[in-house]
């Protein structure tokens, strides 16, 4: 219901803006996306993967989570002003005005903020298994947003401030309820000591700063692309056929809730079982849904709207794009999970985006949406031969962690 419901309001929104509004809420949320990545750095997200068995011991989990919280209100300000430098030549380049760039910085600061809660405390629901706590308020927020949306457009005043503003305020209302849900399982007074748990938790996540803020930069790289080098119109039709890839948040977000701790708590002797049957299930979905788009590709373009209906090439390779992002998503949630995480992979992983990069930008026209989206095509790929050679190792690894136990 609550991914349903957030494509829908994603997609009402592209048949709601115009074109121009469409292409400054683009621009905002890359940015929000970019701050929220860079403030992050995977602390929040590692909470599962440290406390693994111990999910009962309450210190435990609110050391991590104080762990999380310190090291992110240490980044906050930083990632703010690397955007906030970013952004206005993004506004020049579009001709949007001064003015523009205060009403759409203001909402996305707030979002950031007001996140933190919602990551910080969802690991503790999921932990637990409290789905209903963890869904049930998002699915009443994302009905509500959508509502408020419809009563923007009828009265006319919708545009890329309102829909900003919206988001952040459901943010706010999710965090402070995350919070108090979670609440019983943490201990987060000051009593709690976690020197220990924030020195863990830095050296768990030292292989994967570099990637990780590489990756917070290359996660926006089509907007930044499209935005520098294209038109308005173009921004927006990347971000029209951004949303056909939101098909896969169900998925998404199964790798986080689901499996994750499914392969995180695994025996050994079960692990390549698991990895394998999962992995072969993740590609049988992924080519279903490309060779969908290549038969009938009326059908995703109407629901992208009239205004994007001349976007058939780009189309496919939009799709093919979100297919090697999925099981490329599973596999690393799996590597994660396992803690396959290596130096070597990192800095390969980061040759491999930068070399493809390059090569895509001589080969295709950065000016058009089809060249934008055949760059990230080229990457995707070559990102999953990484993904590839760090099961390899890792499956390696497992095997002289079976061998020990067996002694």
């Amino acid at each position: 219901m609550l991914q349903f419901l957030n494509i829908l309001n994603g997609f009402f929104l592209l048949r709601w803006l115009s074109i121009q509004e469409q292409a400054k809420f683009t621009v905002a949320f890359s940015i929000q996306s970019l701050i929220l990545s860079l403030s992050d750095l995977g602390f929040t997200g590692s909470i599962i993967a440290l406390v693994g068995n111990r999910i009962d011991d309450k210190q435990v989990v609110g050391s991590y989570i104080q762990s999380a919280k310190r090291l992110r209100n240490y980044l906050f300000f930083f990632s703010c002003a690397v955007t906030i430098v970013i952004l206005p030549f993004i506004i020049r380049k579009q001709a949007w005005g001064y003015g523009d760039l205060a009403l759409i910085l203001t909402p996305v600061l707030l979002a950031v903020f007001w996140q933190a809660d919602c990551s910080l405390y969802d690991s503790t629901l999921v932990m637990h298994k409290k789905m209903k706590e963890l869904y049930k308020p998002q699915v009443a927020l994302a009905g509500v947003k959508l509502a408020v949306n419809y009563i923007l457009y009828f009265t006319g005043i919708i545009g890329a401030f309102t829909s900003l503003t919206l988001n952040a305020v459901t943010l706010l209302i999710n965090g402070k309820t995350y919070k108090k849900n979670a609440a019983p399982y943490v201990d987060i007074s000051k009593d709690n000591k976690y020197d220990e748990q924030f020195k863990e938790m830095i050296n768990y996540l030292k292989p994967l700063f570099p990637s990780l803020v590489f990756n917070a930069l290359y996660g926006q790289i089509q907007i930044f692309l499209i935005s520098f080098f294209g038109k308005t119109t173009n921004i927006a039709e990347i971000a029209a056929l951004g949303k056909l890839s939101q098909m896969f948040l169900f998925l998404g977000s199964v790798n986080s809730t689901i499996l994750v701790p499914y392969i995180a708590k695994s025996a050994y002797n079960e692990v390549t079982k698991k990895y394998f049957s999962i992995l072969g299930f993740s590609l049988l979905v992924a080519v279903s849904i490309f060779m969908c788009a290549i038969a009938f590709p009326g059908i995703f373009l109407f629901v992208l709207g009239p205004k994007y209906y001349h976007l058939k090439n780009e189309l496919s390779v939009m799709i093919l794009n979100a297919c090697l992002s999925y099981v490329g998503g599973v596999m690393w949630s799996m590597h994660s999970a396992r803690k396959w995480v290596f130096w070597w992979g990192t800095w390969s992983y980061m040759l491999c985006v930068v070399t493809c990069q390059i090569v895509g930008i001589v080969l295709f026209d950065i000016s058009t949406t089809h060249g934008v989206l055949c760059i990230s095509t080229l990457t995707l790929a070559c990102m999953l031969l990484v993904h590839g050679l760090t099961a390899v190792i890792g499956f390696n690894k497992l095997n002289g962690e079976m061998a020990v136990v067996s002694v």
